[in-house]
């Protein structure tokens, strides 16, 4: 069995079981799901008030991690200037595994920003092919369905409160 930490930031005090919130625009990339990573680091950057930490046995769980670098960019570039529909059948993949693991895009912010200006054409290619870039050692993990949630909720989970938030 391979059992391995995960950490969700939010500014959620109160959390008593996880669940998947219907949004009307997805803009995850990898779609519908509770998203968390194995980095506490990278969970604390994201500036929310609060961690909560779980353990998993990932084999007990269909999961897709082999996202191409080169394929998550698009899908993020699809998603950041609100294409999610074109993006949908490759997010809509995602939906027959429990867990999806992937890359984590780099100054998204930015991205966001850039794939607009590309999109409109204010930018060449060779502009925003600088802004395709990977965290390095960052990851998400996106919990996708009830049998996952059902298993973190059962098995409980830990809350920290990050200090000087």
């Amino acid at each position: 069995m391979k059992t391995i930490k995960l950490y969700h930031a939010t500014n959620y005090k109160n959390i008593s079981e996880f669940k998947i919130i219907k949004k009307k625009k997805r803009f995850c990339e990898l779609g519908e799901g509770v998203y968390f990573t194995s980095n506490l680091e990278q969970a604390k950057r994201f500036g929310k008030k609060y961690i909560y930490e779980i353990e998993i046995d990932i084999d007990l769980f269909k999961c897709y991690e082999h996202i191409q670098n080169e394929d998550f960019v698009y899908l993020c570039y699809l998603c950041r200037i609100g294409l999610e529909n074109i993006a949908k059948e490759t997010i809509d993949k995602f939906d027959g595994y429990d867990i999806v693991i992937s890359p984590v895009l780099a100054k998204a912010k930015k991205f966001a920003n850039k794939s607009e200006m590309f999109n409109e054409g204010d930018i060449d290619y060779n502009e925003i092919k600088k802004y395709f870039k990977l965290h390095e050692g960052m990851n998400q993990y996106c919990l996708k369905t009830k049998k996952v949630l059902n298993y973190i909720n059962k098995k409980g989970f830990l809350k920290y409160k990050i200090q000087d938030r």
